[in-house]
């Protein structure tokens, strides 16, 4: 048995009932977050809002291309999901959110980061991934998004 087999047998045994559900709820609604994300920037902050928007595109596109390159299945439990599992693009996108969301909203930062990691685990807890591929995409979101950041300077004040 492997260590990603061995993680997911002892988070899906585990828990009450309504964990399934809340994890089910919280995988679910990861791209409705993201998509309602660029609303603060869509009047006022145009550039700002097509940057997000480049990004969650660029994001997906990545992770996707990952998944072709390197063609892992998902785990057995992944019934009627017939893309494959390495990257995870729920990880990757929500991660690229929140370091995004997070250099506009510093303050908010830790709800950003819990919500991803919520969002990764129900990905491993509902089956659709191995732990490494929802590791692995959030490192790929954050990278993605802290380039996008670093180019714009966003999260950065000019001197005067």
């Amino acid at each position: 048995m492997t260590l990603d087999s061995i993680l997911i047998s002892s988070m899906s045994s585990y828990g009450a009932f309504n964990v399934a559900y809340l994890m089910e709820f919280i995988s679910e609604i990861t791209f409705v977050v993201i998509a309602v994300g660029i609303l603060p920037f869509a009047i006022k902050e145009r550039k700002i809002a097509a940057d997000y928007f480049a990004l969650v595109i660029t994001t997906a596109f990545f992770s996707m291309f990952f998944q072709e390159f390197f063609m892992r299945p998902r785990p057995p439990s992944a019934l009627g999901i017939n893309t494959y599992s390495f990257p995870s693009t729920h990880s990757s996108s929500i991660f690229a959110w929140a370091e995004f969301m997070s250099g506009k909203y510093r303050r908010y930062a830790g709800v950003f980061y819990l919500f991803s990691v919520l969002v990764a685990v129900s990905r491993v807890y509902i089956g659709a991934h191995y732990p490494i591929d929802v590791l692995a995409g959030a490192i790929l979101g954050l990278l993605i998004a802290t380039v996008l950041k670093r180019s714009n300077n966003y999260g950065t004040q000019p001197k005067h």
